[in-house]
């Protein structure tokens, strides 16, 4: 087996993967709640998930997230090679500044 630069590589992929997990549970389970909220449906309705989707006509949060998520990932595949945001992904998250609050 090939050793890693890092001695715990495999211990934080697999927490990276479920903290993605748990984010998506997350998001979807926030959609479906605005959703049935939009709707007027309440829990004594008995309406299921998949009805309430159809319902909607709009796609799951997930499948939302993944979609804008490859469309990212193909633009900074499209970038020169000599931009910095090819050559480290994570730069374009560090890059960004928060709002400042306002009082």
């Amino acid at each position: 087996m090939a050793q890693s630069s890092h001695p715990d590589f495999f211990g934080f992929s697999c927490f990276l993967y479920f903290y993605f997990v748990v984010m998506c549970a997350t998001v979807e389970s926030f959609h479906m709640r605005c959703r049935r909220r939009i709707l007027h449906i309440r829990w004594h309705d008995y309406i299921s998930n998949n009805e309430v989707l159809r319902l909607t006509g709009l796609l799951a949060a997930s499948s939302i997230v993944r979609k804008r998520r490859l469309g990212l990932f193909s633009h900074v595949a499209r970038l020169a090679d000599d931009v910095p945001s090819k050559s480290d992904p994570l730069d374009l998250l560090r890059s960004t500044r928060r709002c400042p609050a306002v009082f």
